[in-house]
């Protein structure tokens, strides 16, 4: 008997749930190692990514985690360091109560990553796509999940391959306290994610030249997989536990992982895994949890809920923006106060529209008539509010964003200021460098 049925899925979000006093902040920080000609570092190079991360566990104590003979993975002390399909080396902290704790976190780590890069003329770049290499022209990490995400997206989307080997993004973590508070977050973080994407629309440069967009990662994940990415039409109707259980029961799966081994899940559901079973067996609480990572919509609910939408940017501004929805999210009069903001530009124009503005103009985008940047002044008062109530010590962090708020421009447009005036590739990768 299958001990997995959408009651027990449903009641799993409700058992998620933590007192105020419990809610900490996390965060993901993707990175791109570029040599000095641009071409992205590869995984198995002498001094790639592989060898960065022996030097990690060699001289930062992090412990090294291995898929057969691979080196895949490091933790240490709750944190984790992981690979995305091209060698992007991911930073995922431990949640904080205090910022300045994450932002120490990420910066003690870019120093560890500066020391353990070994090649000549490497540098880390923040950008949200990799700015001259072609993702064919990028070695895949040889993780099992990923060679059947090889083969399965590119048959879903077209830039599939850009989205899994180029792109580079950060996201934050935040708690919740029961179904009522995790919807009115979600629904805020929905609803506003175009603003997201324009905030940190950081990737105009792809292929060697200035594709016309703000953001060529937001470009890619919008032709990546309908099934799987983007703004649910069912969530942004309004979220519960119930609607984002269905949501993945009927997305459809990727891959599964038995006794050690990756296999194919050729599109089955989970809702079709819990009735009928795969070759005999039934799906297990860790099957659910696996399967949740294979979702990818710019907001993701699990044990916490994951706001997915911005290219990767520079640390301060990084950091602007996780105290920004801080403090929007962690107070309950801004919670209701940025809630009701959403649901005015939920309905001053249709979220895909406006996604796909933010997505080519980034902050000049008009929505409702005004510009995104103007909802963004809206949303940064409201956010400077609540950090006031929840955390004033950490007000200083959003002067980075709130400086670009008043200029009206996305972070792509010093970037491609950077790629027009550079006298060559690496004063260009100097301007973008961590």
């Amino acid at each position: 008997m299958n001990p997995l049925n959408r009651k027990a899925l449903i009641a799993g979000y409700h058992a998620y749930g933590k007192p105020d006093a419990e809610w900490r902040v996390g965060a993901e920080f993707e990175r791109i190692a570029l040599q000095a000609t641009g071409r992205q570092l590869d995984y198995s190079e002498p001094g790639g990514i592989r060898d960065i991360l022996q030097a990690l566990e060699t001289d930062h104590n992090w412990t090294p985690h291995f898929e057969g003979p691979h080196l895949i993975a490091m933790s240490r002390d709750g944190s984790h360091l992981t690979l995305e399909p091209g060698g992007q080396l991911e930073l995922a902290t431990r949640p904080y109560r205090s910022l300045a704790h994450l932002e120490q976190e990420i910066a003690v780590n870019m120093k560890e990553l500066n020391k353990a890069t070994t090649l000549g003329g490497v540098r880390w770049v923040a950008t949200g796509v990799s700015p001259f290499s072609a993702p064919d022209s990028v070695e895949w990490v040889p993780k099992g999940r990923y060679r059947i995400m090889r083969d399965y997206l590119p048959e879903r989307g077209p830039l599939a391959p850009v989205m899994m080997k180029s792109t580079s993004s950060f996201q934050m973590a935040v708690d919740y306290r029961d179904e009522a508070d995790c919807a009115k977050k979600t629904n805020t973080l929905f609803r506003l994610s175009p603003l997201t994407t324009a905030l940190f629309a950081n990737s105009p440069v792809r292929l060697g030249r200035d594709t016309g967009l703000a953001s060529s990662r937001a470009a890619a994940w919008m032709q990546t997989d309908p099934d799987r990415t983007g703004l649910p039409p069912t969530l942004l109707k309004g979220y519960s536990h119930a609607r984002w259980v269905d949501y993945l029961l009927d997305t459809p799966m990727m891959f599964f992982m038995k006794a050690g081994a990756w296999t194919p899940a050729n599109g089955k559901t989970f809702r079709s895994y819990m009735s009928d079973g795969h070759e005999g067996t039934f799906p297990t609480w860790a099957d659910w949890e696996l399967h949740q990572t294979s979702v990818f919509p710019e907001v993701r609910v699990k044990h916490f809920i994951e706001l997915r939408g911005a290219d990767a940017c520079p640390i301060s501004l990084a950091m602007a923006g996780i105290a920004m929805w801080t403090g929007a999210l962690y107070d309950s009069a801004a919670l209701s106060q940025a809630n009701e903001l959403a649901e005015d530009f939920n309905q001053a124009q249709e979220p895909e529209i406006a996604f796909q503005g933010a997505t080519q103009t980034g902050l000049s985008h008009l929505v409702g008539g005004k510009p995104l940047a103007k909802w963004a002044e809206q949303l940064m008062c409201i956010a400077k509010s609540g950090l006031t109530q929840w955390q004033p010590e950490s007000l200083h962090m959003l002067e980075p964003l709130n400086t670009l708020i008043q200029k009206g421009e996305s972070p792509s447009a010093h970037q491609r200021r950077a790629f027009e005036n550079s006298r060559s590739t690496e004063d260009y990768l100097d301007a973008i460098r961590y």
